[in-house]
Order: C-alpha cells, then structure tokens, then sequence
C-alpha cells in the first residue's frame, strides 16, 4: 500500500490512542454546518457541539443556516465562545423550496441547494481568511457530498454515515417500509459510481465513517482510507455515576421513533419468550407504527411486560435511563442513533444487533449483540442475552461499567481533542514534514478491513 493510502491519523476506533502530531499551533478551521442549535440532539446539536468544542484548540469560522439564528446568538451572547465566529447562509424564499412551518417536506432538496450557496460562502471567507483546513459535519451523510475539497487546503469530511441499509432478509419486520428499503439497497449499490461522491471521496485529506457499511461505500468511490469515528458524542455532565440496576428484575429501555426500521416488533418477539420471567420492557417514543405494535404486544399477551409512554421529552429520559437495567436496540438501518451513547453515558450496557455502527462501534464488553442472519438468529439472540442479563446481576453491573466508560471517550471536548489532532496531521501531510511513522497510527480502516 502506497504511503498516501496510510492513515492519517489514531483515535477513530473507540477509546484508540491519539497520535500527538508535530504542529500545536492554532489553526485556522473553517466548518460547515447545516443546522446549528445548542441543548438539542441530531445534527443542529452536532453541528454546535463540534464549532464550540473545536474552538478551544482552534479559531473556527462556522458556516451555517439560520433556523436557529435566535437560540444560537442567545447562547453565545450568554456564555461567549473566545475563537468562534458563525456566518450564516440563508437561500432566497423566492427559490428555497423549504417550509420551515411546513415541517421537513422540501427539506432535502434546500439542502441540496444550500450546499451550494455554503460553498460559495466558503470560498469568500477562505480568500480572506486563508484556512489551514475546512471541514464539512451536517449533514453528516455519504449521499449529498460538499464541495469544500475543490479549495486548496486539506479538507475533512464527518463523521458520515447513510451507507447502511436494512437487510432485506428481514423483510416481515421491514412491513409497508421494505420496498423503501429495497430501492435504498439498490441507489447504495449504484452510489459509488457518483461523480461527485468519487471526487469527495479521493480528494479528502480524511474521511471518517460512522459504521463499516458507509466505509465499503466510501472505499469502492476511490477513498484510500476510511476512518471509523463516532457522529454522536455526549456532554461530560452526561456521565451519570452511582448507576444502580434493580436487583431483582431486568428493566429494559427502548427509545426512538416507532417506524418499520426500527424494528420494535423483534424486541416484542423476544419478549414473548421470557413472558413468565421477571422481565420488563418500556417503549418511549411515538411514530407511525405505535398503534401496530401495541395490537402485537397485546397478541402476544405482553400487556403486563410492555408498557408504551409515547414521546417523551429529553429532560426526562435521565430519569429513564436511571431506573432502567439495559438499552434494547433493535435497528435495522441506523447509523448508530444517537439514544446508543446517551443510555451507555448513563451506565447502561446495549442489547442489540450486530451490525451497522452497534455492531462496530461499541465495544464487547459494553453490549450484548444478536446476529442479524435471520430473524429466527436475531430473536433467538436477543433472547439469550436477556436472559443472561437476569440472570447474572455482576455481568450486568460490569457492562454498564464497561458502557459508561466508552461513552466517556465521546464526551464533546475528547472528540474536540482527537479532532484537532485530525486537522494538525491533514496539514503536516500537506506540508510534507510528518514526524510520526504510519505505523503507529493506527484506528483507521484499511482497504482490506472492509470486507
């Protein structure tokens, strides 16, 4: 393998060791980001926790829409940010084919436009500021690829996912959804052949994928190396200690949206086997199929073991996690989700399936992994590992231990660390003067790893 094909940098596998590059100057850093937004989660909560954590190591120019200008200058004028400046894109409403009232109809195609508009923005400040790196983190997706390598400075993309789709083996859980997810199946396999995901992929100084699906995708577009790096992270206040399962029953969380993808139902199945065991699961969340797995759940005779609380609000899930044993995650195409990290930072180890980011992201110790062969496998599996969970009070104690102290490597300021690392290490190799060997670098995910 060629000496550009090596990686770039450690830290991208969870709790890996972080190179220390030669450079420690502050760097200038351009990022862009579509939704902006402090206290919330998804990619407006992204998009803040990366330009303000980032700033302590760097000066960082964010590039951003103004859905939440208020909330955004709100924080900043209450708790300035020394090193951050945000410029904000906005399309015309002549030509902005989104609503903001109107929910996220139109969304994806503003997005598209507004990549465009980033960019040009993009362009202005860098012949102004001269930026030593730009970084593109939301929409943190493989299938809308920014522009930002067509400047002359290294360029960072991610962490990215959308590479993973459902697999169609499960098409009895996938219900009215599987056609969606067969067409998924079908674009992702076509996507690589993408002019613009190729020129991305190639042109990147580092490119970091959320699961091994996405870094396949990445890998057969051109890129050399993909880095496996976490989209989501949590605050240190996150870390809840004094986590104390009960003893005497298991107590299992599910949380997210109830649509076909997601897969509730294979959690109702597995709960169906352990019915005269001292086992209960709650589902927080709402979506379009709550009203069908509650009439499963009722089938099954699970109105004593499952209970269904619909939406909650994140300032009680703290709550939820605290009096909960594990977190059930049944997923069948997700990045990672977001919920994963917040209920490992709150002590509590997964359950879950083996694949996509759980299945590459969260370690052994930490999470109980059913195989995804089937569906017969992944109930069968679910089964077990509740089972084991009840019955060994000490495992479930260690995993939890074991959980919050990976969450612990994806509090905001280690991500903002290792990143900063990450932009020092893309401008050594521009500049040609790395003291560190490729071989001690190690965390990224080397073509021959992705198969």
């Amino acid at each position: 393998m060629s000496e550009e094909s090596r990686a770039l940098t450690g830290s991208s596998l969870p709790g890996g060791p972080a190179p220390r590059p030669v450079l420690r100057r502050r760097l200038k850093v351009l990022i862009v980001g579509h939704a902006c937004c402090p206290g919330v989660g998804s990619e407006p909560g992204l998009t803040w926790n990366w330009a303000t954590s980032l700033a302590e190591h760097h000066d960082v120019w964010l590039v951003a829409h103004p859905a939440h200008r208020d909330r955004v200058e709100a924080a900043l004028a209450d708790r300035p940010v020394p090193g951050l400046s945000v410029h904000w894109v906005e399309l015309g409403p002549s030509w902005d084919p989104w609503d903001r009232s109107r929910g996220e109809r139109g969304i994806h195609l503003h997005y598209l436009l507004w990549q465009h508009a980033a960019f040009r923005e993009s362009a202005r400040l860098h012949g102004r500021v001269r930026f030593d790196v730009t970084h593109h983190v939301s929409w943190g997706t493989i299938n809308a690829p920014p522009r930002l390598w067509q400047l002359d400075v290294p360029f960072v993309w991610g962490p990215i996912g959308g590479g993973q789709s459902a697999p169609l083996r499960f098409r009895r859980y996938l219900g009215p959804g599987v056609a969606k997810e067969a067409l998924r199946a079908t674009r992702l396999a076509l996507l690589p052949l993408q002019p613009s995901l190729r020129a991305a992929a190639r042109r990147s100084a580092a490119v970091l994928a959320t699961n091994r699906e996405t870094a396949r995708l990445l890998e057969r577009a051109g890129c050399p190396v993909v880095h496996l790096f976490l989209d989501n992270g949590v605050t240190p206040d996150a870390l809840q200690a004094g986590w104390a399962p009960p003893a005497d029953r298991l107590e299992l969380l599910w949380a997210g949206r109830i649509e076909t993808r997601k897969a509730l139902p294979l959690a109702l199945h597995a709960m169906a086997r352990m019915r005269t065991l001292p086992v209960r699961l709650t589902v927080a969340g709402d979506g379009a199929e709550r009203q069908r797995c509650q009439a499963l759940a009722a089938s099954l005779g699970l109105q004593d073991s499952v209970r269904f609380l619909g939406m909650v609000p994140r300032e009680r899930m703290d709550a939820l996690f605290a009096g909960s044993s594990a977190l059930l995650f049944t997923s069948l195409q997700d990045a990672f989700g977001s919920v994963v990290l917040e209920a490992m930072a709150a002590g509590l180890p997964v359950l879950g399936l083996d694949h996509q980011g759980v299945g590459a992201m969260i370690p052994d110790q930490a999470a109980l992994k059913a195989p995804v062969t089937s569906p017969a496998a992944a109930i069968a599996g679910l089964e077990q590992g509740m089972r084991r969970l009840l019955a060994d009070h000490d495992l479930l104690r260690r995993m939890g231990a074991a959980a919050r102290a990976h969450a612990a490597t994806e509090s905001w300021p280690e991500r903002a660390r290792r990143m900063a690392d990450i932009y020092h290490l893309c401008v050594e190799q521009q500049h040609g003067h790395s003291a560190i060997p490729e071989d001690d670098r190690p965390g990224a995910l080397l073509p021959h790893e992705l198969a």
